[in-house]
């Protein structure tokens, strides 16, 4: 599910005339978001927490 609302925010992006280069970063750290929310085994997109993004920060810099 969360890669749907990933590819949706990447068109969103694409249509908004973001740069290649802007597009490129957010496909890669979106990317990183989905892995590292699966090692912690978040089932939902609606559960993510404040708390669980705030060490996605922290760990991937």
């Amino acid at each position: 599910m969360l890669h749907d609302y990933i590819a949706n925010f990447l068109d969103y992006c694409k249509n908004a005339n973001f740069s290649e280069r802007s597009i490129e970063s957010l496909h890669h750290r979106l990317g990183e978001l989905c892995i590292f929310l699966t090692t912690i085994n978040n089932p939902s997109i609606q559960e993510i927490k404040y708390q669980q993004l705030t060490q996605f920060v922290a760990d991937f810099n």
